[in-house]
């Protein structure tokens, strides 16, 4: 998902509103050396069985939604993108990036896989300052243990208001924006949203360290 979304951003160098006058600037997408992939499982060697893989992904996601110092430690920021009628981010509209999300978490008694909900103020993109809230929760799908990150994305110079469906990767946060209802009738409801777009963050520190 990452990497889809790394090609939508790729090939619209210029986002919107395309002019100098943008809130937020165009930030540099992280590369594979800069994300610390560490875990106590290798990562795969190329062309091995799917198994292996999806191995060392539920291990990430375990270990980092154990705590919450994954999400609380430093700054985040990311783009997120449209999706096109074919379901994928290429051809959709990718804006400013998303800056200044720093989580906080606050205890919580729940018996899901993680007793701490998170939350971020002050965030911003190119369509004003937005806060986010959400909790991890376990898929819904069978025979998975993954945990996601169920938010909300609330625009504070308006109503507007966005679900979002993450995952805890290697990678950093990836998934899909969206609402409650698909007014165009030609997006997938998963997880109980309408998937509407594609949303990448990582650190920042993984860009502006060599």
């Amino acid at each position: 998902m990452a990497m889809t979304l790394r090609a939508a951003i790729r090939t619209h160098l210029a986002a919107w509103p395309f002019n100098n006058a943008a809130p937020t600037p165009y930030i540099e997408l992280p590369r594979a050396s800069q994300m610390g992939l560490t875990s106590d499982v290798a990562v795969p060697l190329p062309f091995v069985g799917c198994r292996r893989w999806k191995t060392w992904y539920a291990r990430h996601n375990e270990s980092l939604t154990r705590s919450s110092d994954y999400f609380t430690t430093g700054t985040w920021c990311g783009y997120y993108a449209d999706l096109d009628t074919h379901g994928t981010g290429r051809g959709g509209q990718v804006v400013p990036p998303m800056t200044g999300i720093r989580f906080r978490a606050t205890p919580v008694r729940t018996s899901g896989p993680a007793d701490y909900s998170l939350q971020a103020d002050n965030c911003r993109d190119g369509a004003g300052p937005f806060n986010i809230s959400g909790n991890l929760v376990p898929s819904k799908g069978l025979g998975t243990r993954e945990v996601r990150f169920e938010g909300i994305k609330h625009y504070t110079n308006s109503s507007t208001t966005f679900l979002w469906d993450l995952r805890a990767t290697p990678f950093g946060l990836t998934g899909f924006w969206g609402n409650t209802r698909d007014n165009m009738r030609h997006h997938f409801f998963e997880e109980g949203i309408c998937r509407l777009g594609l949303v990448w963050l990582w650190k920042e520190s993984w860009t502006q360290e060599s």
